[in-house]
């Protein structure tokens, strides 16, 4: 799959959908081949990026094709850190639905919860409280 660069990370095409929530390219791109594991030069595979937006199918979609939900990128966090530090919750119920642990530590050993507090998302915090 192409390299692009755009925002410097040396990213693939489907980070690129992954961020820009984009599900039917990245349906083609996975037909095509594109590893949905295939981190960018920040360690970032396009699941952090599904992430963070808050796209939920877009979660899904990696996931069914073998996501990794536990990798921790460069800047220390997961998919479930990054969509916790964005106020996803919806995403972060689908990762959690799926297998990831709302209590994995990033490398500064914050939780989900930990980071959604730091940021004053009640909403978040509510959730985590109440599914883990």
């Amino acid at each position: 799959m192409k390299l692009t660069a755009a925002n410097g990370h040396a990213e693939t095409e489907l980070h690129s959908a992954a961020w820009n929530g984009d599900v039917e390219w990245a349906k083609e791109l996975i037909s095509k081949g594109a590893d949905v594991n295939k981190s960018d030069s920040i360690g970032e595979i396009p699941l952090h990026g599904a992430a963070a937006c808050g796209n939920s199918e877009m979660v899904k979609l990696l996931l069914k094709h073998g996501s990794n939900y536990t990798l921790i990128s460069t800047d220390g966090l997961s998919p479930i850190h990054w969509a916790a530090s964005h106020g996803n919750v919806q995403t972060i119920a689908v990762l959690i639905e799926e297998g990831a642990d709302p209590k994995q530590r990033d490398s500064k050993g914050r939780t989900a919860l930990e980071i959604a507090q730091g940021n004053n998302n009640h909403e978040v915090i509510a959730f985590l409280k109440a599914n883990t």
